[in-house]
């Protein structure tokens, strides 16, 4: 079997597990789900760890059963929310080249990665860099500067962090059920990546999701949040 992709929404009322991989023709196809009653969370935040933690742990086994005997998830990408989560603006810019060229993906990456360099709290912790808009020298307003030619690339994003305890406590719930996470992604972001279009986000738009403890909300104008 190709490489799995697995997720885990850890919510208020439920959790969910999804065990995904890619057929011979390269579509992502879902081969094991599970969804089970949420324990040991208030407001999308660990409340209890030990139950938690069983909660965690049935519902990833579920989804391993589902997918089949020999399908074990290993490493998933893990949803968060709750209202100790905020965001706000940082910048970063990064120089491409003394003599220019075209910018790569990598360059891109660095310059996300500026812009998480920012003083935060000790209890704060960043969760996701969201680019928004990318500039080129003098060009602003670049939603995607691979294979532009420049010498100075800049990246306006939002940054999204969350209480380091809320996030620990969750974090270690996870790996203590046997699977590491390959990345925290906040739940509207997820939310809006499964529902949304690309037209949608261009021409703006506000995504909704009332769940059973946390209400999340994610505005779109000109295809960025």
């Amino acid at each position: 079997m190709s490489e799995m992709i697995c997720a885990l929404d850890v919510g208020t009322t439920k959790i969910c597990a999804l065990i995904g991989a890619f057929d011979e023709n390269g579509a992502l196809r879902i081969i094991g789900f599970s969804r089970v009653p949420s324990r040991g969370i208030r407001r999308g935040v660990v409340v209890n760890t030990t139950e938690a933690k069983a909660a965690i742990t049935q519902a990833i086994q579920q989804a391993e059963a589902t997918a089949g005997a020999d399908v074990a998830m290993e490493s998933a990408y893990v949803g968060i929310s709750g209202a100790h989560v905020s965001t706000l603006g940082s910048k970063g810019a990064i120089a491409v080249g003394r003599n220019g060229r075209k910018i790569t993906r990598e360059d891109t990456q660095r310059a996300v990665e500026q812009a998480r360099n920012i003083a935060l709290p000790h209890n704060r912790e960043i969760i996701n860099a969201v680019p928004r808009r990318y500039m080129v020298d003098d060009e602003q307003g670049i939603l995607d500067p691979i294979g532009m030619f420049g010498y100075r690339l800049e990246v306006d994003a939002n940054i999204i962090t969350g209480a380091t305890s809320a996030v620990a406590n969750l974090v270690n719930c996870v790996l203590d059920s046997g699977v590491e996470i390959r990345d925290l992604v906040f739940q509207p972001l997820a939310s809006a990546a499964a529902v949304l279009t690309d037209e949608e986000r261009s021409a703006g738009v506000a995504l909704v999701d009332m769940g059973g403890g946390t209400t999340d909300l994610a505005i779109y104008f000109e295809s960025a949040p």
